[in-house]
């Protein structure tokens, strides 16, 4: 709880370069995930000041002026990953340097659904292990899931005819295809694309697309259930999963298909490495129970929002 005899401030930035600062007072001990967030926070703000100081020093030193200033500032806010660092106008012989950081992730936990702890399940002894997928969304898809309690997606508003090798649909079909992905950093690492875009295009709903980061633990044996053959598809032009995948007696999915689940190799969130991380397309056909969102969705034991991503 935060004491209220304290006069509080939070870390701010207001656009300039020398105007953050504030101290907090938590009269509880930081949490461990709360005390490396909090000194990421202040790394991020000591490479700010460094690259203000650089930046300076280089006008000061008239190796560049306002006017060819941007190849220079955007080497240092590459060399000190920054969202943002430029100068900024600010009437006639006057001007601003300005620079931003990069949006952070703010680590969170939030139980949606937990089967063991209810005791809709039995326990998992030492030898057994969920299967562990990650999946990032809006917060409308969130609430959807808080609501039902695994994963959900939209319905056709409308009948649809038979176009080529698209199937007709009807009103009150599913549709959409959510993907979940083996490794946590790779779905970060897409919130963070998606941020970055909705910045530069002013524009909210994109920024927010994948706001949240949630962790969809499985039942044993789960990974076999979604890589059965008979429903589990790669893309036909999808060479890298091909590769991977046919030699093991899959086949590419049908154009116009649903009712599938699609198996998709991504590279992997770090530079440098060529380890790949496998996405499950959840294509849902029907509500049947046959289908592979039922069949994705009874395999599920816990749910739990992990992250969100904040600026």
């Amino acid at each position: 709880m935060i004491s209220e005899k304290e006069d509080l401030q939070t870390w701010v930035l207001s656009g300039q370069l020398d105007e953050h600062k504030g101290s907090k007072t938590i009269e509880r001990k930081p949490t461990k995930a709360e005390s490396e967030e909090d000194e990421e926070y202040k790394e991020k703000l000591k490479k700010l000041d460094l690259a203000k100081k650089e930046a300076i020093t280089g006008f000061n030193k008239e190796l560049y002026t306002v006017e060819t200033s941007v190849p220079f500032l955007n080497r240092i806010k590459k060399k000190y990953d920054l969202k943002e660092l430029y100068v900024q106008q600010k009437g006639r012989g006057k001007a601003e340097l300005v620079g931003k950081i990069n949006p952070k992730f703010e680590e969170m936990l939030e139980i949606i659904r937990d089967d063991y702890t209810s005791g809709e399940r039995e326990p998992l002894d030492e030898s057994q292990q969920v299967y562990s997928l990650f999946r990032a969304m809006k917060l409308a898809e969130l609430e959807s899931m808080r609501k039902q309690g695994e994963i959900t997606v939209l319905s056709h508003e409308k009948n649809r005819k038979k176009k080529k090798k698209k199937k007709a649909v009807k009103k009150g079909d599913p549709k959409g295809q959510p993907f979940l992905a083996t490794d946590p950093e790779y779905s970060k690492k897409l919130m963070k694309r998606k941020w970055e875009l909705g910045e530069s295009e002013n524009d909210e709903e994109i920024k927010k697309q994948y706001e949240y980061l949630v962790q969809i633990d499985f039942v044993p044996g789960t990974e076999e259930v979604l890589k059965d053959p008979a429903i589990a598809h790669f893309e036909r032009d999808d060479d890298v999963s091909r590769r991977e995948f046919e030699p093991l007696g899959f086949k590419a999915k049908e154009e116009g298909k649903r009712g599938f689940i699609l198996l998709k190799l991504e590279p992997k969130a770090e530079k440098g490495k060529r380890e790949s991380v496998l996405n499950y397309g959840i294509t849902p056909e029907s509500w049947n129970i046959s289908d592979p969102l039922n069949i994705t969705n009874n395999q599920i034991a816990r749910i739990k929002v992990i992250a969100r991503i904040v600026e």
